[in-house]
């Protein structure tokens, strides 16, 4: 159970990374250069955006996988859980018919 309750924590963790990610802006971290056309910071905002872009996507991509794998995780530990239990029984029951 551990296991899944540490998937079920990264994906809570990556849910506040993307969260902090949506709050990263740009905004003034590349400045006009006068008498140019400013391709170049034209370029160096939209690659730095379409990085953010990216990593949210990632980090999106990972918390979804963290959620399915601790659901996973979780189903297959009950039905575990269900089969050791029938085993059990029937073997108790086998038992006691042998005597």
């Amino acid at each position: 159970m551990a296991r899944a309750a540490r998937e079920w924590a990264d994906s809570d963790e990556f849910s506040r990374l993307l969260s902090e990610v949506s709050k990263i802006s740009f905004d003034g971290v590349v400045q006009p250069i006068p008498t140019t056309d400013n391709a170049g910071t034209t370029s160096l905002l939209n690659s730095l955006d379409s990085l953010s872009e990216v990593m949210s996507l990632a980090i999106g991509a990972f918390s979804a996988d963290s959620v399915s794998v601790a659901a996973g995780l979780d189903h297959v530990i009950s039905s575990f859980s269900q089969v050791e239990t029938s085993v059990t029984n029937t073997f108790e029951g086998l038992m006691e018919r042998l005597g």
